[in-house]
C-alpha cells in the first residue's frame, strides 16, 4: 500500500506476533490484552500500551 506522501507500509500476524513493514524496515511486537488493556511488547520488553474502544471514536 502507498500513501500520499509516498511512504509504504504493510502488515501481517507471523508467529503469534503483528508485523509491520515501512518503507523496507520491519519489525515485530507481541500484544498483550487483559479487558480493554493493551501492552506492546517488543523483544520480551514492554514497548507501549493503548486501549480497545469501541466503534471509531476518534473519527478516523
Amino acid at each position: 500500500m502507498r500513501n500520499a506522501d509516498e511512504t509504504e507500509s504493510s502488515w501481517k500476524v507471523e508467529d503469534d506476533a503483528l508485523c509491520m513493514t515501512f518503507n523496507r524496515s520491519s519489525d515485530c511486537w507481541r500484544l498483550s490484552i487483559e479487558g480493554n488493556s493493551i501492552t506492546w511488547l517488543r523483544h520480551g520488553e514492554m514497548a507501549g500500551t493503548g486501549e480497545i474502544r469501541d466503534g471509531n471514536p476518534e473519527g478516523l
